[in-house]
């Protein structure tokens, strides 16, 4: 599978049909966590998220940890969800590297991991990060989330003044994006 755009991800969404993994990584840190608490709440739902959500930081993450959490079976669900936010899969040892390899090689039907980068923008030319994307690209989504462009986000704004009962001609939204940007 190719990197996925905001659009594939929306209409995967949409369909209920997650990847077993996510790797998820871009410019607009707004997306990333607005898309990450998407795939969880179609994963686990609003109930059951106690016992079939766990999130780890990936910094010092411990393999085995993950793999513990990745392993365990849903409860009163069909699925469960880890998501790891900003595993510098760069920096792991061989040991670890290789652990995670290994896991990703056999992930449960029960779980979706997702690996998200808010912070840290992880190194797609280091050839530890290539390998591990190898295998996401088998089972899972490598999606990429930049800023959109100007005549979406002009939409976006004009949608949503909508939406609250108010209203915002597209010129003022232009103007508004001319002033603060198009990082959500």
């Amino acid at each position: 599978m190719a990197v996925m755009d905001e659009a594939a991800l929306k209409t995967q969404l949409k369909s209920g049909q997650l990847s077993r993994v996510y790797f998820i990584y871009g410019e607009d840190d707004y997306l990333k966590q607005h898309y990450v608490g998407q795939i969880i709440k179609t994963a686990v739902g609003s109930a059951g998220n106690d016992f079939n959500l766990h999130r780890l930081p990936g910094k010092d993450l411990d393999m085995d940890q993950l793999a513990t959490a990745v392993s365990q079976l849903p409860l009163m669900s069909e699925r469960k969800c880890v998501a790891v936010n900003d595993l510098d899969i760069a920096a792991l040892s061989a040991v670890p590297h290789g652990k995670l390899l290994e896991l990703l090689g056999d992930l449960p039907d029960t779980c979706v991991l997702i690996l998200w980068y808010s912070g840290v923008t992880p190194s797609l030319s280091a050839a530890r990060v290539k390998s591990a994307l190898e295998l996401i690209k088998k089972t899972g989504s490598v999606v990429q989330l930049g800023h959109r462009d100007a005549a979406s986000l002009t939409r976006m704004l004009c949608d949503g003044a909508k939406r609250r009962g108010a209203s915002l001609s597209a010129p003022n939204a232009r103007m508004l994006l001319e002033h603060c940007g198009n990082d959500l």
